[in-house]
C-alpha cells in the first residue's frame, strides 16, 4: 500500500498543487483543517501513518497528517545534486534523513534528567572531571545575561573565556525545555565572532562532552557538500544542545547575522538524536510569500476571527498590508527578533502554521535525522520554528557552521545593526536561536 499513490480528492490536490514544495527525503505532511469531510479522511486512512496535535507553551497550533513513505510521488525534479546546490545557494533547508546511525543514537548519552535538577549543569561537569581535565576544568559560576531564563553559567578551563550555559526555552509554567549553550566571549557582543581558535576550542569541549555531536564534522556527507559549498574544511561551533519537552519549542527565528559572507557563519546543522521534534522550515523569501498570501486571505473576508485577533482595529490591518507590499521592508522586518510587528500574524496558529505546512514546508525528524539550514546574511537565510513532537523531552544538538579557516574579526559600526536611543544590542546579532 506505501508504493500505491493517494487517491484524487482534496488531500491528494494539496500535495499535487504546482506551488508545494517539495524537498528530497521529506515525508508528505498535510494540515487538519476540522471541516474536512470524513468520507475523505476514511479514504485516506491507509496512507495515514500517523496524526500529530501541535501544542506549544499552551497554544493550539492544530493538527497535522504524516503520511506513509511513498505515499505521494513528487514531480520529477532535475538531478539530486542540482536540487541541493538550489536549495543551499538560496538558502532553503536542507533534510538529512538517518545522519545518525543507529550505533550513534543507541550510544548517545541524554543529559537532561541530570541538568534539569537544581544546579544540574555543575552536576553534569563534575561527571565528566577526566574528559575535561585541567584544560577544560569547571571554573567558576559566570554572571546570566538573561536573568529571566537563565539557570546557570560557568566558565570552563583558565586560559580562554569559554563557558556553558544552561537556560529555559521559555517563561511557560508548562514548558519543561531547556538549552544547553557551548560558547565563548561576551554573549551577544562575540557571538559572530571569527576567532577561530577559540571556536575550535569549543569543539572540542563539545565533542569531549557530548560525543555524538562528532559527526557534525566528520560525517562523509558533510565534508562532500557542505565543504563545497563554503570552499574549505567546516567546523561545527557554538553548539546548542536542546531538550524540547511536551508543550514546549521555538517560535519562528533565524540563526543569521548582518555581517559579511566571507568567514561568516554559514549556517546551521540540527541534529535529533532521542525523541521526535516537527518542524516548519522555509527560506526568508518563502516566508514573505505566505505572509502575503495570508493577508490577501484576510483582505478578501476569509478567516475574519483570525483578521480581528492580529488586527484589532482596520487601521492597524491596513498598517499590517501596507508593510507586505514593500519586499525589502518585509523581509527585514521577519528577520527582527520575533518577526517584528509581523509577530501577531506569524504565530497566529493554527491557520498560518496549517498554510506553511500545507504549502510542503513541515518536517517531522526523528532520532539521528538533522537539519541543515544555509545562511548566506540576513537577505538569503532560513525561517523555522519548532514543536516537540514526543510524550517525553527530547534531545537535539544544533551547530553553528563556519570556514575552518583564520579571517580577520571584522566589527565595526559598519557592520552592526542599527541601535536605537534605548540602547538596543550593541551586537551584529540578529539571531533568534535561544527563541
Amino acid at each position: 500500500m506505501e508504493t500505491t499513490p493517494v487517491p484524487p480528492g482534496i488531500f491528494h490536490d494539496v500535495l499535487a498543487a504546482p506551488d508545494r514544495v517539495h524537498c528530497p527525503g521529506a515525508q508528505a505532511i498535510l494540515s487538519l483543517h476540522g471541516d474536512e469531510d470524513q468520507a475523505e479522511i476514511e479514504i485516506l486512512n491507509p496512507w495515514i501513518q500517523e496524526t500529530l496535535e501541535l501544542r506549544r507553551r499552551g497554544v493550539d497550533h492544530g493538527d497535522w497528517i504524516v503520511l506513509k513513505p511513498g505515499a505521494f510521488a513528487a514531480r520529477p525534479e532535475r538531478p539530486a545534486e542540482a536540487l541541493l546546490d538550489e536549495r543551499w545557494y538560496e538558502g532553503k533547508p536542507i533534510l538529512l534523513p538517518n545522519f545518525l546511525s543507529p550505533k550513534q543514537v543507541q550510544e548517545a548519552v541524554d543529559p537532561y534528567a541530570t541538568l534539569y535538577n537544581s544546579k544540574g549543569l555543575r552536576a553534569w561537569l563534575t561527571q565528566y572531571l577526566d574528559r575535561l581535565g585541567e584544560t577544560f576544568a569547571a571554573g567558576s559560576n559566570m554572571h546570566l545575561h538573561e536573568e529571566c531564563r537563565d539557570l546557570e553559567r560557568i566558565k570552563l578551563g583558565i586560559d580562554h573565556d569559554l563557558w556553558v550555559k544552561l537556560g529555559k526555552l521559555s517563561n511557560h509554567k508548562a514548558d519543561a525545555s531547556r538549552r544547553l549553550h557551548f560558547s565563548f566571549g561576551k554573549e551577544g557582543a562575540d557571538d559572530a565572532s571569527r576567532d577561530i581558535l577559540r571556536h575550535r576550542l569549543i569543539t572540542e569541549i563539545v565533542e569531549l562532552l557530548l560525543p555524538e555531536s562528532r559527526s557534525m564534522r566528520t560525517n562523509p556527507w558533510i565534508a562532500e557538500h557542505v565543504s563545497r559549498w563554503i570552499g574549505g574544511p567546516v567546523l561545527p561551533t557554538q553548539h546548542i544542545a536542546f531538550f524540547n519537552a511536551p508543550n514546549g519549542g521555538a517560535l519562528w527565528h533565524h540563526d543569521g547575522f548582518h555581517e559579511p559572507l566571507e568567514g561568516g557563519q554559514r549556517g546551521v546543522l540540527y541534529t535529533q538524536v532521542a525523541g521526535r521534534t516537527a518542524w516548519l522550515a522555509l527560506s526568508i523569501d518563502e516566508l514573505c510569500h505566505l505572509v502575503r498570501e495570508f493577508l490577501e486571505y484576510l483582505t478578501e473576508g476569509d478567516l475574519p476571527w483570525v483578521r480581528t485577533r492580529i488586527a484589532p482595529s482596520q487601521k492597524a490591518f491596513d498598517r499590517l498590508v501596507a508593510l507586505a507590499k514593500r519586499f525589502p521592508r518585509l523581509r527585514r522586518e521577519l528577520a527582527r527578533p520575533g518577526g517584528g510587528e509581523l509577530s501577531c500574524l506569524i504565530h497566529a496558529a493554527p491557520e498560518f502554521t496549517a498554510l506553511c505546512a500545507d504549502a510542503g514546508h513541515a518536517f517531522l525528524l526523528g532520532p539521528g535525522d538533522a537539519l541543515l539550514m544555509p545562511n548566506h546574511g540576513l537577505e538569503k537565510t532560513v525561517m523555522h520554528t519548532v514543536f516537540c513532537a514526543s510524550d517525553t523531552p527530547t534531545y537535539a544538538i544544533s551547530a553553528a557552521l563556519r570556514e575552518d579557516k583564520e579571517y580577520p574579526d571584522l566589527t565595526s559600526k559598519a557592520n552592526a545593526p542599527a541601535r536605537s536611543a534605548r540602547g538596543r544590542r550593541s551586537s551584529r546579532r540578529r539571531r533568534g536561536r535561544s527563541c
